[in-house]
Formats: structure tokens, C-alpha cells, sequence
């Protein structure tokens, strides 16, 4: 089992991955992403697609603190990874805003266009490399801020 955790100065939408990484019984990938922001003491992680990041992920906001770049974020929350309809959504329409049972789906998720079936659209990836078809896709809420930074960790 290896871990990857790479700190990300750019919306992660639209990068290819290299690694393939395997979904659970529910089509989740084993990934967190927290998002370092500067509120001026006004952080809300209780938006769309945010949450507090949990106590069993502390180990990473205290990496991401660690960052020697660290710009003085006072707000560090975790983008949600989409379940359910909203997941299968995110990973087949191509186009946006996507939507799931009438309403913008916000959050995170994986499309591989590698594994067979693709997970996924192979048509969200056609632009990464032949030996690349692998993307975390953020839709609406769910991406990065601007001027955030994005913290991935995935096992696989």
C-alpha cells in the first residue's frame, strides 16, 4: 500500500493522474482532500460540498500546516467526495453545471477511463495522455477556492 500527498497550487480538475486507484462497494475512491484557505478568522466549512475535517484526519491538516509555503491559512476543510446519484452523475455527464435529481451537484469525484468498464465517461478524460484517463473532477462548490490551496491524499 502506497500513499500519495501532494499539495496542489491548482485546481486539480482537468490533471491527469498516472496511479490507478480502486473504488469501494459504493464507487468512493480512497482519497481525502483538504483545502487551506486565508479567511481572516471567518472560516466556514459547512457549505456546499465542505466539512470540518475529522479527528481520524488531523494527521493530515497537520501536514498541511506544516507546508513551508503555508500562506497563514486559518481555515483548513475537507471537499466531500460525492455518493449515490450525485457520484454517477459527476463521473458520466460531460457537461456542466451537472445536475442529479433537479438540483447542481457540488463535490469531488474519480473518473478512469483505464480499468474495463471505465469508470466513468471515457469522454470526461479524452484530452490525457492514452496511458493517463484518470481524473479527480470537481463540480460547482466542490472546487477549490480561489487563492486556496488543495491538499490530495490518496492510498492505493
Amino acid at each position: 500500500m502506497r500513499t500519495i500527498i501532494d499539495r496542489l497550487k491548482l485546481v486539480l480538475g482537468g490533471q491527469c493522474l498516472s496511479h490507478s486507484l480502486t473504488p469501494d462497494g459504493e464507487g468512493q475512491v480512497p482519497c481525502l482532500i483538504i483545502e487551506g484557505r486565508k479567511t481572516g478568522g471567518a472560516c466556514d466549512c459547512t457549505g456546499n460540498a465542505r466539512q470540518p475535517v475529522s479527528q481520524e484526519h488531523q494527521g493530515a491538516v497537520a501536514v498541511a500546516v506544516a507546508d513551508p509555503v503555508n500562506p497563514g491559512w486559518d481555515c483548513l476543510c475537507e471537499i466531500l467526495q460525492l455518493t449515490g446519484e450525485e457520484l454517477k452523475a459527476c463521473q458520466n455527464v460531460p457537461t456542466e453545471p451537472v445536475m442529479a435529481s433537479g438540483k447542481q451537484v457540488h463535490g469531488w469525484c474519480h473518473i478512469d477511463a483505464m480499468t474495463m468498464p471505465p469508470t466513468g465517461n471515457p469522454e470526461i478524460v479524452k484530452s490525457c495522455p492514452p496511458t493517463e484517463r484518470r481524473v479527480i473532477r470537481f463540480l460547482g462548490e466542490g472546487a477549490p477556492a480561489a487563492g486556496a490551496t488543495a491538499f490530495i491524499g490518496c492510498v492505493y
